[in-house]
């Protein structure tokens, strides 16, 4: 059992500590070609 005087503390939920970051099938087409490119690949890269 818990003691009454921490029962009357507990009255909200903690925080997330960060955002939960979206998925990539979540972002529109417009957002994702905003983003900044870190790299391009030359011509000739073969994935």
């Amino acid at each position: 059992d818990i003691p009454e005087d921490i029962l009357k503390n507990l009255v909200e939920e903690l925080p997330q500590p960060r955002k939960i970051p979206k998925r990539l099938d979540e972002y529109t087409q417009e957002e994702i070609d905003a983003f900044p490119r870190l790299w391009t690949p030359p011509e000739d890269y073969r994935l």
